[in-house]
């Protein structure tokens, strides 16, 4: 990824990216939180939970460093790294929104029988049912779309980190070498025959 720190990081593609997903994903867990206490059977809302809970705090602990510049003083290849956390993330995102959708879609069209001593009611779909207790369906539905919104933003985030490593890896792999990075960073290409002079 580009090695830049402060506003120029922010201002960039990866700190817009990061931004997006923070603001997304707080809104899509914050709307799920109150609603996942209160239903049954909500061991996909608490799975969603998790994922969009810990993507946040990851995003939010990737965002500090760049923009402050912290990630110079690690030594790794950052491009790799964002671009396995990136696609780790768009593979869960999506399990675990699909099952909230899946979950909403549920609620839609489903009939809920509800008893209160010799008092029985129907509902004609389960969102019914929720709303009266508090809880809308609008919630679930709401955090399936900023989830969708995220997981498009960790995908585009998963291309451009994809096109950004293979940039850096793609000279020396054509030429049958390798990529080593310097300590500033800075990827370097070898061919087979340089291997022997490399100390």
């Amino acid at each position: 990824m580009p090695h830049t720190s402060g506003s120029d990081y922010v201002k960039s593609w990866a700190g817009l990216f990061k931004i997006g997903e923070f603001f997304c994903l707080l809104i899509a867990f914050s709307c799920l939180a109150d609603f996942a206490d209160k239903s049954e059977n909500n061991g996909s809302f608490k799975f969603f939970l998790f994922v969009a809970i810990t993507a946040w705090l990851i995003t939010m602990l990737l965002f500090v460093l760049f923009s402050s510049g912290a990630h110079d003083r690690i030594s790794m290849n950052w491009t790799l790294a964002m671009l396995i956390y990136s696609a780790v993330y768009v593979f869960l995102l999506l399990i675990s929104t699909s099952l909230v959708a899946d979950k909403a879609r549920q609620f839609r069209r489903g009939v809920r029988k509800y008893e209160v001593g010799h008092e029985r009611y129907e509902f004609e779909d389960t969102c019914d049912y929720y709303s009266d207790s508090g809880s809308p369906c609008s919630n679930v539905e709401a955090a399936t779309v900023f989830a969708f919104m995220a997981l498009a933003l960790f995908l585009a985030d998963t291309v451009f980190y994809f096109m950004e490593y293979r940039s850096t890896a793609g000279p020396a792999a054509d030429q049958g070498g390798f990529v080593q990075h310097d300590e500033a960073g800075t990827p370097k290409d070898y061919n087979r025959s340089d291997i022997e002079q490399i100390p």
